[in-house]
């Protein structure tokens, strides 16, 4: 199954058994938060996680000797290079508390603004993660993968109403960003048009500022990451529209005309799509 692997690595295992949708909460179980599990599968149709380990499974080798698999969440799969370079360490929830008042923030203040086309597989609560490299390790609030998006937040039962705004607004745009590749390119030809005879040329042949001809400095610094691409242009609107107000952003940019036509032309795909960002009901 895409996005898993087991504990033990035994490259001749008998895998012809059925296989089990490890992240369903397995038939029969009642405890509490196998019901909240459950219950926030049949309210959002996302599969509910508090833990990477997905569950165990009794596996026969070649060799006829009977072994007990388990199976992890591997955040770092992805299709094109399978594992990736990266691994996580989680600090998990330890109260039911905190999976209930995380769960139903997702549920109620999240998801009800994300439409399903961009809503992930699964989401995994936890307390901390950590993501490391041969270089670095670095602490994430959140990361998506294939199957998972991964969502960290320690002080779950004392976020504060502006917090819990401000942390609404970075996993509905992480969610959307993730799956913008699900809107056809057609859709944002209005938008590219702006900005169309400045794409793939030299980054310092573009004029400045920048914003005068329609982009903005989210990648403008970035040395791996070309600014005046189609797909970091539209990224950076993306996430300048989540991190804005309408009024603030409107008011950031009331220099630039181009710049306010721009997001005003993402928004309006945006919410052809059911996302719900500048409404004003």
């Amino acid at each position: 199954m895409a996005g898993l692997y087991a504990c033990d690595n035994d490259d001749y295992l008998d895998n012809s058994g059925i296989e089990r949708n490890y992240f369903a909460v397995p038939e029969g179980a009642t405890d509490e938060e196998s019901v909240l599990r459950r219950e926030f599968y049949d309210q959002n149709e996302v599969y509910l996680l508090f833990s990477d380990t997905l569950g165990y499974r009794e596996v026969t080798t070649l060799s006829g000797r009977k072994e007990m698999e388990c199976e992890l969440l591997n955040l770092s799969y992805n299709m094109s290079s399978g594992s990736g370079e990266y691994t996580f360490a989680f600090r998990p929830y330890e109260t039911l508390a905190e999976k209930r008042a995380m769960a139903e923030f997702v549920g109620n203040d999240v998801l009800k603004n994300v439409p399903k086309l961009f809503r992930p597989y699964s989401v995994l609560l936890i307390g901390n993660m950590e993501r490391s490299d041969e270089y670095e390790t670095e602490e994430l609030s959140v990361y998506s993968g294939m199957k998972a998006m991964a969502i960290a937040c320690e002080n779950v039962l004392e976020l504060q109403p502006e917090e819990k705004v401000r942390l609404k607004n970075i996993l509905v745009q992480g969610m959307v960003t993730s799956k913008l590749s699900s809107i056809p390119d057609s859709d944002f030809t209005l938008f590219y048009s702006y900005s169309q005879q400045y794409y793939g040329i030299p980054k310092n042949q573009v004029p400045t500022p920048i914003q005068s001809v329609g982009f903005l400095e989210n990648y403008y610094y970035d040395f791996w990451k070309n600014f005046n691409s189609k797909e970091y242009d539209l990224l950076a609107y993306v996430e300048e529209i989540f991190k804005f107000s309408e009024f603030e952003f409107r008011e950031t940019y009331a220099e630039y005309p181009i710049v306010i036509k721009k997001m005003e032309e993402v928004v309006k795909v945006l919410q052809s799509y059911g996302v719900k960002i500048y409404t004003r009901n």
